[in-house]
């Protein structure tokens, strides 16, 4: 059972013991990161949201906070910094942003496997809404299982 059937169907300590099964023996080699640039409530609630639930089920991840007065290149400087970081198999870049920086463009630079968001998930700033953190936590574990995959195949397309 995934996590976000798990909370609609009021089976979610269920899907939490089969995610810390499977985080326990993940290890923690490669890490997940949440990307905030600049100070937004939202953000802030969605990486507090993340960073309970992934304590919860033993997912190491990383928080990295970009001040709200970086360029888009600076910030597209930094996100090439964790396309090539082979510890790093995803990035959730936050959506509330300062104005000088288009989310979406640098977005567009993660690499795909890289890139958490999938469509109707967190596009827009505003509250945490029902299942997104499971969303993005389902999402996460596909992720570490193919980039394990893929490092294991020592496929360099892939796993960088």
């Amino acid at each position: 059972m995934n996590l976000s059937a798990a909370s609609q169907t009021g089976g979610s300590l269920s899907a939490c013991t089969n995610a810390k099964h499977y985080w326990r023996f993940a290890g923690r080699a490669a890490r997940m990161v949440i990307v905030s640039i600049g100070h937004s409530a939202s953000n802030a609630a969605r990486a507090r949201a993340l960073v309970a639930r992934a304590a919860q089920i033993g997912m190491a991840l990383d928080q990295q906070f970009w001040g709200k007065d970086m360029s888009q290149n600076k910030c597209r400087t930094q996100v090439k910094q964790l396309n090539e970081a082979v510890d790093v198999y995803a990035v959730l870049l936050l959506p509330a942003a300062p104005a000088q920086i288009d989310i979406l463009s640098l977005r567009g630079e993660l690499l795909g496997y890289k890139d958490l968001i999938r469509p109707g998930a967190w596009h827009l700033p505003g509250p945490v809404r029902p299942g997104e953190i499971d969303c993005v936590l389902n999402s996460a574990t596909a992720a570490h299982q193919a980039h394990g995959i893929a490092m294991g195949l020592k496929d360099a397309q892939i796993a960088r």
